[in-house]
């Protein structure tokens, strides 16, 4: 009886029970991770290790969800980390915009000229 609990509980944390109880209010928790390079996610970096650890620590058990919760704050800080990256991409997109503006402007001035 005890090891049918330890196995309804890998359950409860495994990976397709997780995916049926919140298909509908998860956001994209079933998609891949991307590469796990250090130096292309440094805000992650201390989660990256935890969870590259935790693969290594439960070669069995990270098909059963042992892992799972390192893995869900790994996509929580890869979605961080993606939208400040978003972010200053539109800022400097901002200034090239406004860049551009100038110099169109500067053309068009001479060309009356």
């Amino acid at each position: 009886m005890r090891s049918f609990s330890k196995a309804l509980s890998l359950l409860s944390r495994s990976f397709l029970f997780r995916y049926f109880q919140c298909r509908t209010s998860c956001i994209a928790w079933v998609e891949m991770h991307p590469p796990l390079t250090l130096h292309r996610h440094p805000m992650c970096a201390e989660i990256i290790e935890q969870f590259q650890k935790c693969h290594l620590d439960h070669p069995i058990g990270k098909f059963f969800g042992e892992c799972t919760d390192l893995k869900i704050k790994l996509d929580h800080c890869f979605r961080q980390e993606k939208a400040l990256k978003r972010k200053a991409n539109f800022e400097e997109s901002k200034k090239l915009k406004e860049r551009l503006q100038a110099h169109r402007k500067e053309i068009m001035r001479e060309d009356l000229k």
